[in-house]
């Protein structure tokens, strides 16, 4: 409460002027000022809640189960399960470029809808351990053995970075607990050779236009932190089926994507063949 000092004066002479004094500010004006200069500053000090959490769910399909991506070949027209149709050679499978392969890797990334204009991507994974190469043999016909690399298992026993996806806790929250999750799996592969992403679609979805094509429906199950893919290709021959998108008839779409990625060439350090440190000149000699 504050007090206020002044003189009335009636026909020049002092006026005393009764105030009742009471728990109640009578001066809200002044109150009403600190109490939202009070609530800006606590504001703007401090900093607003994040939450980076995140739930990992391991994958429930059956050990069986494989991602099998097949590689668009220009030349015939025709899908193949041949990681060499993806623009690697045989000198790539040599040791002097053997970086260009290990250096790729495949890329999972869930969305809340397939919808593009309001869609959200909620998270992404990346297989990028050296599942590529496990024996390289060249025959007389040059025909590489390798393990292939378009064939991913979701299986525990391979521990593919596949097999356990990461999920943040702020969406997991906006469900109720008993509720199965439905999300959107879409596939990329990022070739370290080219610099360029592969865009797959649904092998499933094939006939469709819109943009549904390029996704698989996915369930998120919260009673046991279960993830799966549901498509009809998994009950057919238990695999999940991603099919390079042609580039030909795709040009502008797989052009725009591109256009977003940072290409870092693949070049040694060279490091200084002075000695010494000269601390005058801040130079090595």
């Amino acid at each position: 409460m504050s007090i206020i000092k002044k003189k009335v004066k009636h026909n020049n002479e002092n006026i005393n002027i009764r105030f009742s004094l009471s728990n109640s500010n009578e001066f809200t004006g002044y109150q009403q000022g600190i109490d939202e200069l009070t609530k800006f500053s606590l504001f703007d000090a401090v900093n607003p809640e994040n939450d980076f959490e995140k739930r990992r769910f391991k994958s429930s399909m059956s050990n069986d189960v494989y991602i099998r991506f097949l590689y668009y070949d220009s030349d015939t027209g025709q899908h193949e399960a041949d990681f060499r149709v993806n623009q690697f050679e045989r000198d790539d499978f040599l040791s002097k470029n053997i970086n260009k392969i290990n250096n790729s890797f495949y890329i999972l990334e869930f969305y809340d809808s397939f919808h593009t204009y309001n869609q959200n991507i909620i998270s992404s994974t990346y297989q990028t351990k050296n599942f590529f190469i496990q024996t390289v043999t060249i025959d007389e016909d040059w025909n590489f053995i390798y393990r292939n690399p378009s064939l991913i298992s979701l299986s525990s026993s391979e521990n593919t970075q596949f097999y356990k996806i990461n999920i943040p806790q702020w969406y997991i929250n906006s469900f109720n607990v008993d509720e199965t999750i439905i999300g959107y799996v879409k596939f990329k592969f990022y070739n370290a050779k080219t610099g360029r992403v592969v865009l797959f679609y649904n092998s499933d979805n094939e006939m469709l236009n819109t943009p549904e094509k390029h996704y698989f429906k996915c369930e998120l199950n919260q009673e046991d932190y279960s993830w799966k893919i549901v498509t009809p290709s998994i009950n057919n021959n238990n695999d999940i089926i991603a099919k390079e998108l042609p580039y030909d008839s795709n040009e502008k779409y797989i052009d725009r994507i591109n256009d977003r990625v940072d290409v870092l060439d693949d070049i040694k350090q060279k490091y200084p063949i002075e000695k010494t440190f000269d601390y005058e000149n801040r130079k090595l000699i």
